[in-house]
């Protein structure tokens, strides 16, 4: 599994984020839209993930695109960030409250 950023026209990253997520829904898990197109992608080779990226280039608008690869998941802190973004929001809140 692996995340590609890729780089569309400007005002195209929409277009190219459905684009691409209906193409390749088998391996397409998730795709977003910032400034550029982010998607994260699962495969079984390395030569279906090349036919992936190659492919995923060819779109139109897509004016390039780069790859990075999970080999080891080091840690994750996902469940005490979000407990730790929740308790400040409550605090806000309360504070908000009281004022």
């Amino acid at each position: 599994m692996g995340d590609a950023v890729i780089n569309a026209d400007k005002g195209r990253s929409r277009e190219v984020a459905t684009n691409i997520l209906k193409k390749y829904k088998s391996n397409v898990m998730s795709v977003s839209t910032g400034i550029n197109v982010a998607a994260q992608i699962i495969y079984n080779d390395t030569a279906e993930l090349h036919s992936l990226l190659e492919n995923i280039k060819s779109i139109p608008y897509v004016t390039s695109l780069e790859w990075s690869e999970m080999v080891e998941i080091i840690g994750d802190n996902s469940p005490s960030v979000v407990t730790a973004f929740f308790n400040k929001s409550r605090q806000r809140l309360a504070q908000l409250e009281h004022s």
